[in-house]
């Protein structure tokens, strides 16, 4: 997941670079809004992220697991709770 977040940086990085370097001076004021339409045209061209459905189904199979667990150790923490008997009353 973050190695996603660090390649997508990386893009953002790039995008800058080439609008600085290509684009006419003219145009250097609208350099963040082109960044931004271009992020734009990329979430909408890949909206399942840089990555694709593969990385989707490998992000949805581990919060599946997680969740698995969670229920697994609040189940072992319930049996753990002190219920006194009712003799004990």
């Amino acid at each position: 997941m973050h190695g996603v977040a660090v390649a997508g940086g990386f893009a953002l990085a790039f995008i800058e670079s080439a609008l600085r370097a290509y684009l006419p001076d003219a145009w250097m004021p609208f350099r963040e809004s082109l960044t931004l339409v271009l992020m734009i045209v990329l979430m909408l061209a890949r909206p399942r992220g840089l990555p694709g459905r593969k990385e989707a189904v490998r992000q949805a199979r581990l919060v599946l697991a997680l969740d698995r667990s969670r229920e697994r150790s609040r189940a072992s923490v319930d049996s753990l709770q002190y219920r006194p008997s009712p003799a004990a009353w």
